[in-house]
């Protein structure tokens, strides 16, 4: 048996406290001291990585808007891939260090609600219907209150590439989805629970999206197709159904 150092009284030497005046053990205040270190270390390595996903796409993509006027459009691409690709990991690298204790009390890593067979063909329903908003919300939202806009498409390229094909298809959804519903997303869940974290990298997703200028056009719809995105991530647990919806709803914009 042990003895209370407050009140004398004898206790069990596994107790945290003493039954009779309610003291913690000095084991009990060192654990409870290292488990807040812990977690405060954790938060402050999460909200870096989350600066991290956000300011380095931002800065690289605000420079290739204003500064790389005169670059190649796929220059301008490869250089916002890169700089993503780039943060995506960087955020990994850091988050990896607080693995161990997320493994075992992060709120998002419990029981997923869409599995097996059903997962891909949700994600291919839900890039046609975030599609088919942002397809709505430009023909007849935009373009009937902001006439410029129609001037604006007007003067876009009418060809399309093969670099345009796979940037817009294939490598776009890979590497922001890896950005927002990936990398951003493991930082916000050790942060907040599941919907701020759905609300918080779709807010980034869009707002991303609208750097380059068109931030009423891009940034309503964009934010919509976040938020669908992110609850998929949600549901399935993965981030592979969120980029095969992804690139279903940038093939239909490109084809349509």
């Amino acid at each position: 048996m042990m003895i209370c150092s407050r009140c004398g009284a004898k206790r069990a030497p596994t107790a945290n406290y003493c039954p009779s005046c309610g003291t913690p053990t000095l084991a009990h205040k060192r654990q409870h001291r290292e488990r807040t270190n812990a977690d405060r270390s954790r938060r402050r390595t999460a909200v870096l990585a989350l600066a991290v996903t956000v300011i380095g796409p931002l800065v690289v993509g605000v420079l290739a808007y204003r500064g790389m006027e005169d670059a190649a459009e796929w220059i301008q691409d490869l250089a916002n891939f890169s700089v993503s690709v780039a943060s995506a990991w960087f955020a990994y690298h850091l988050l990896r260090r607080h693995r161990t204790q997320d493994a075992m009390g992060a709120g998002l890593h419990g029981r997923t609600m869409l599995e097996g067979a059903w997962v891909y063909p949700v994600a291919i329903l839900t890039g046609f219907s975030t599609w088919s908003i942002a397809w709505l919300y430009v023909e007849f939202g935009y373009r009937a209150f902001v006439t410029t806009a129609i001037e604006e498409t007007a003067a876009l390229p009418p060809s399309t590439t093969a670099w345009d094909i796979a940037a817009i298809v294939v490598i776009a959804p890979i590497v922001e989805e890896a950005l927002c519903r990936g990398a951003a997303w493991e930082a916000l869940k050790r942060l907040a629970d599941g919907r701020t974290t759905v609300l918080g990298t779709a807010a980034i997703f869009a707002i991303l999206h609208g750097m380059n200028g068109g931030v009423s056009l891009e940034l309503p719809h964009r934010f919509v197709g976040g938020v669908a995105f992110g609850c998929l991530r949600l549901a399935s647990g993965s981030v592979r159904p969120s980029i095969v919806a992804h690139a279903v709803h940038n093939a239909l914009a490109l084809v349509v």
